[in-house]
């Protein structure tokens, strides 16, 4: 009897026990949060990026919002980019906003590829236009231009509009003669209707 109540309880505590070993990608530090569930039972300290990834995202965004900006900035560096961008739908726009201007500029790129254009527009109307410019340029021109160019523009106003807007290709008029027809039709020589002008 007691080794099954040892069993069940080894059982129940193992996945928890496994989530708090110290786990980092870049084996600098592990980050420190603690983190209190629905239940207030408190997560020791030891919380890694693991034990976040595997959070519920309710859990995950209040362990976010117990650290530090320079903790939280870290987190979204090493974590899974899909996650990131779950958690940041979840969060205020103004922590987010001071979270991502903060990240490594590629991963910044990265999340801000998968964030929906109206979060992606309220994120780079709150962030500095120096950490525009160094994180911007790492998101494909396809997402960049499908933000407003007036805010681009307004965010920005020392880079170039050529940089911020996609190119609209002219619209041929419809009653311009396709090419086959002009070269056909085009008369070289000395009864050319050029010749006498």
């Amino acid at each position: 009897m007691i080794r099954i109540a040892l069993l069940i309880a080894a059982a129940i505590l193992l996945p928890i026990l496994v989530a708090q070993l110290p786990y980092s990608a870049s084996a600098d530090s592990p980050i420190l949060a603690q983190v209190a569930t629905s239940t207030d039972a408190l997560i020791p300290s030891t919380t890694t990026i693991a034990a976040i990834e595997a959070m519920t995202i309710d859990i995950a965004v209040d362990a976010m919002d117990k650290m530090t900006n320079e903790q939280a900035v870290h987190v979204f560096n090493e974590m899974n980019t899909v996650k990131v961008v779950e958690m940041m739908g979840h969060m205020d726009i103004s922590r987010v906003s001071s979270i991502w201007g903060d990240m490594e500029p590629s991963k910044a790129g990265a999340v801000m590829e998968d964030v929906e254009v109206d979060t992606a527009s309220q994120i780079v109307g709150l962030v500095s236009s120096e950490r525009l410019v160094e994180r911007l340029p790492e998101i494909s021109p396809q997402k960049l231009w499908q933000m407003p160019p007036e805010l681009l523009q307004d965010r920005m106003p020392g880079v170039n509009a050529m940089h911020l807007n996609a190119w609209t290709r002219p619209q041929v008029p419809d009653d311009l003669p396709d090419l086959p027809f002009a070269i056909a039709n085009l008369r070289v020589g000395p009864e050319s209707p050029m010749e006498g002008k």
